[in-house]
């Protein structure tokens, strides 16, 4: 990793707290360490639109995703773990955001563009913040 933080010893509640301080102050030399996270973190703005997505999201989802553009989450489709379709309106970060509350402890099933699953995605936060962004991990 290029900068200070190490990722051994951080919860991934920890790891949002960091992320949406940098975000908030604008440090864009925290942003490079972000990107490094071996834990996918993406970022919305209060609509929904994403803002901020590291390389451990690519990595996961099998796509790039597209900044200012895709909405609510990075992946290409999801199922709930049952193996039902769940429309990314209604993926746990939407839901963070449409009834403005923490969403915790849900898991889905993401598929790749190529047709693969990635692993579960145990949603371990959707952190829903006075502020305009709204972060994420996979």
């Amino acid at each position: 990793m290029r900068g200070t933080m190490q990722t051994s010893d951080i919860s991934p509640d920890q790891i949002i707290r960091i992320a949406l301080d940098a975000l908030g102050r604008r440090e864009d030399r925290v942003l490079p360490d972000l990107d490094e996270l071996p834990v996918a973190l993406y970022v919305t703005d209060a609509q929904g639109v994403i803002t901020f997505y590291n390389k451990a999201c690519i990595d996961f989802s099998g796509r790039t995703p597209i900044a200012g553009h895709d909405r609510w989450c990075v992946t290409w489709k999801l199922f709930t773990d049952k193996g039902d379709p769940l429309p990314h309106d209604q993926c746990s970060m939407a839901v963070a955001i449409q009834e403005k509350r923490a969403v915790r402890g849900v898991t889905a099933i993401a598929e790749r563009p190529d047709g693969r699953p990635s692993r579960p995605i145990r949603r371990l936060s959707s952190t829903l913040r006075a502020s305009s962004s709204v972060p994420s991990t996979c």
